[in-house]
């Protein structure tokens, strides 16, 4: 883990894994007991940055933290994301009584509160442990070097292994990996590290003894290499093992699109809705929120055949209700209208909802559907409101290519040619960012919604 070598032991492994980031409430137990067990710290604060990642692994940290000794102070601060100074936070955080502090963060921020931490020498006896998140080689451990901040006497963390691990422990591990898995590169497996704990616990499990011996006499019994990630080869197997056979297996796909955010391309995915629709006898369902997340994968759960579900990982608004007609393969009509018909799915609805409320102000009345299923597409639904507003506009966190787009616009031009403007990923990568500030970037937000339908309403 990030913050124990425990995986990294030969003496445990074996030498068949390596330091890993794994999920992040694991992440905040394991660290929490290596400051009290292995550091012997009482008295923590605790920061986390304001979504998902940091509130969820502060309070786990501390709820650990806590469990461990009655006596034990965890202090949780979350800190407001973008900020171009943390003095007056670490200021409330820091105490006389506070050994350390464990920070859940991400580069900018966090070497923002490195820096405010280091300019301040009544704080210099604090240690540090640090999360996954915010280690990064160049936004954050080198830029702390250059800000003179020297990272060698932090003690307790090691970067994730889809950071890049080097030397002589990982090159013996890469010989032998590639010997045993057909020459595979185990950098296709160590790359989705927050899947590779649960690996370690299914083989323990498996073998009903949690022994380096037996997790790895057990671990190819419960992972497919080249890993867990989603990669060509995992394709292969979905299609040929899964697909053709049509057997009843529900893949579900969590952190889809950009939502990983500083992970960077690596682990961002915005090409698997088009590789999922090309594979014959494939559901694809994105939900919108946990209602709908909820509905669906309990439909799923009694329709026979595959499924692909992708999901993302921030925080959304919630947009339906325990009660609202959510129904595998029919499109929800969320507003009605006639001059431009919005089609949008996941992350995009409620971006497409906050676009038709403005554009109602300027007399432009658009029509919101959220086509929650890619596979089998509603073409009746897309069809009528394509013939009601004779415009249309599909957005997605997902390459144009081969997506809801492409579905959308192959139904059109097949049956009732209308204008269609598709809003997604311009065939590219993703790279590290917050989350909104990629979203901005790569125009996935109403603004952009907004535009494309004055426009498109004006010429056709």
């Amino acid at each position: 883990s990030c913050t124990s070598p425990l995986f990294s032991n030969l003496t445990y492994t074996d030498g068949w894994f390596l330091r890993t980031a794994p999920s992040d409430a694991l992440q905040g137990v394991v660290a929490a007991n290596y400051a009290y067990n292995n550091r012997s710290f009482r008295n923590v604060g605790v920061i986390g940055n304001d979504n998902a990642y940091g509130r969820g692994l502060a309070n786990v940290f501390a709820t650990k933290f806590r469990a461990l000794n009655t006596s034990n102070v965890a202090t949780v601060s979350i800190f407001t994301n973008g900020k171009s100074t943390y003095n007056s936070e670490l200021t409330a955080l820091i105490t006389p009584q506070t050994e350390a502090i464990y920070m859940a963060n991400y580069p900018t921020d966090g070497l923002t509160v490195m820096r405010d931490w280091a300019a301040n020498s009544a704080w210099a006896n604090i240690k540090w442990i640090f999360s996954e998140g915010v280690l990064d080689q160049t936004a954050f451990v080198d830029a702390l070097v250059t800000s003179g901040i020297n990272p060698q006497t932090f003690e307790g963390s090691a970067p994730g292994a889809y950071l890049g691990i080097v030397g002589a422990l990982y090159n013996g591990f890469q010989a032998r990996y590639k010997a045993a898995y057909s020459n595979q590169d185990p950098g296709l497996f160590t790359a989705n590290a927050y899947d590779a704990v649960y690996l370690l616990a299914a083989a323990a499990q498996r073998a009903g003894v949690a022994t380096s011996q037996g997790i790895k006499d057990n671990i190819r019994a419960v992972a497919g290499p080249p890993g867990t990630i989603f990669t060509g080869g995992d394709w292969t197997q979905i299609r040929n093992a899964i697909a053709y056979p049509k057997l009843d297996v529900k893949i579900v796909s969590s952190h889809g699109g950009l939502s990983v955010g500083p992970d960077g391309a690596s682990h961002q995915t915005v090409e698997d809705l088009a590789a999922m629709r090309a594979v014959p006898n494939m559901h694809i369902i994105v939900p919108s929120d946990g209602p709908s997340t909820r509905a669906l994968i309990i439909q799923a759960s009694v329709t026979s055949g595959p499924f692909y579900f992708r999901l993302a990982r921030p925080d959304v608004p919630t947009i339906h209700t325990a009660t609202s007609d959510l129904r595998i393969g029919r499109a929800t009509v969320l507003r009605a209208g006639k001059d431009v018909s919005l089609i949008p799915c996941g992350l995009l609805v409620n971006e497409a909802l906050e676009a038709a409320e403005t554009l109602s102000k300027e007399n432009i009345s658009a029509e919101v559907i959220d086509s929650h299923t890619l596979k089998p597409l509603d073409t009746e639904t897309i069809l009528k409101s394509a013939r009601k507003t004779g415009a249309v506009i599909t957005s997605e966190e997902h390459n144009i290519i081969g997506g809801l787009g492409g579905a959308v616009a192959e139904t059109v031009t097949d049956s009732y040619p209308v204008p269609v403007a598709r809003i997604g990923i311009r065939d590219t990568f993703g790279e590290s960012g917050e989350h909104p500030e990629l979203m901005k970037k790569y125009g996935l937000t109403s603004k952009e919604i907004i535009e494309t339908a004055r426009r498109i309403v004006r010429t056709r």
